[in-house]
């Protein structure tokens, strides 16, 4: 889940162990396997999956320099250069429930909850916020989805097609320890406005596999998750943010119009890339002032130094 770098490139080196199971066990009765998903979602936590306070601190301080700037008299408002931001969200667990609550109210000041089929690709004077989850974590079904629904806002989920359960008596596979989503259930976000997108087969670390694997990978992924919710499938969003130009080749050959990184680039710059769009990853227990910063893209200086290091590495 949350195991990327700030630049959003995987290293190199052995494959590491996904957190991805899928071990078979004995089918469990209705109120056993509901007993053992409550536990586990309850029991999942974000800590560890954010910087250390000094560096979120740090952030905070240049970032909050940077929206001093696009308020000065005189600058060009940044709604007239970009559209907005896409947020990325992973777990939302039962204990930040309200957290996550509060951040969905602070979006709807911040701006207009866009569905991201649907973000424009130019300013158009109004400030865009796009809503993303990856994994395809049953939390996003007891803990995020009621809460945007509540408030009418729309959501794209990135799910692993190869890891989703096959009914609600299944207490496996899991992702890093935590119960996913029924393939049921992915097949019902649509018809509720919200978009269903690719976040491969298996999770893969795409750096580490050829183009045949790449492109295998990327198209089993659409082709089963078109098959569970019957509408096209044409987001998708790299496992760990590992990506690079010829990854970001293939996905087009696969059939993806829209790729997703995680890397916070504002979306509609007027340099944008037609196809990869930029994410700020958040979390619920981030602080109300990171919260805010992040959606009114105020993090778009970290995207910049993460590009900057991939060029420096030979990576893009």
């Amino acid at each position: 889940m949350f195991v990327t770098r700030a630049d959003g490139i995987g290293s190199g080196g052995p494959p590491v162990d996904m957190g991805v199971s899928s071990d078979p066990v004995a089918p469990a009765s209705a109120a056993q396997a509901a007993a053992a998903l409550d536990a586990q979602m309850r029991s999942a936590t974000t800590a560890g999956t954010q910087d250390g306070t000094g560096k979120r601190v740090v952030k905070i301080v240049l970032s909050g320099a940077l929206a001093v700037l696009d308020r000065l008299p005189g600058r060009e408002p940044l709604a007239e250069r970009a559209a907005g931001v896409v947020l990325l969200y992973h777990d939302v667990p039962v204990a930040e429930s309200a957290r996550f609550a509060r951040q969905l109210d602070m979006l709807l000041r911040a701006g207009i909850p866009t569905a991201c089929d649907a973000l424009p690709r130019e300013p158009d004077g109004r400030w865009h916020v796009g809503v993303t989850f990856d994994d395809g974590l049953l939390s996003f079904s007891h803990v995020a989805l009621p809460e945007l629904q509540s408030r009418l806002i729309p959501s794209t989920m990135f799910a692993i097609s190869g890891l989703l359960r096959c009914s609600d008596h299944d207490i496996t596979p899991t992702h890093e320890g935590m119960p996913v989503m029924t393939k049921a259930a992915i097949a019902e976000l649509p018809a509720a406005g919200h978009e269903v997108g690719s976040h491969t087969e298996h999770h893969a670390r795409l750096s580490r596999l050829d183009d045949a694997e790449t492109l295998e990978e990327l198209r089993n992924s659409r082709t089963q998750l078109e098959a569970m919710t019957g509408e096209p499938v044409v987001a998708l969003a790299f496992p760990y943010g590992d990506w690079s130009v010829r990854t970001l080749e293939i996905a087009v050959e696969a059939g993806y119009e829209r790729v997703f990184s995680v890397l916070p680039d504002l979306i509609g710059r007027p340099d944008a890339d037609p196809v990869l769009l930029g994410r700020i990853v958040v979390a619920p227990t981030d602080w109300p002032v990171e919260t805010w910063l992040k959606l009114r893209g105020a993090y778009r200086w970290v995207a910049r130094w993460g590009h900057f290091k991939a060029r420096l590495s030979g990576h893009r």
